[in-house]
C-alpha cells in the first residue's frame, strides 16, 4: 500500500509542473493540415525545446513546463 501512495505522490507532483496545449492547424480554406510542425521554443535559456506533429486530422498536443514562457511556431510544407 505504501507503494502505491509513493508513485501516485510522484506521479501528481510530475504533473503539476507542466501544462498541455491542444489545437488544430487549419489552412485559410479551414481544412486540416495534416503533418504540421508545432515548436515551442522557451525563451529562458536552459531550458528544452518541445514540438509536436500533427495528425491527419491536424490536432496536435504540447506539454510544456509551467512559469516558463514560450514562442510557439507552426511550419508546414508549401506554406510561408
Amino acid at each position: 500500500m505504501k507503494r502505491i501512495l509513493f508513485w501516485v505522490f510522484i506521479l501528481s507532483v510530475s504533473f503539476s509542473f507542466s501544462q498541455t496545449i491542444t489545437g488544430v492547424v487549419k489552412d485559410s480554406l479551414n481544412n486540416p493540415l495534416a503533418n504540421a510542425n508545432v515548436i515551442a521554443k522557451p525563451l529562458l535559456e536552459n531550458k528544452g525545446l518541445k514540438f509536436a506533429i500533427a495528425d491527419h486530422l491536424g490536432r496536435y498536443k504540447l506539454e510544456l513546463e509551467k512559469e516558463v514562457p514560450y514562442e510557439i511556431k507552426v511550419s508546414y510544407l508549401g506554406y510561408k
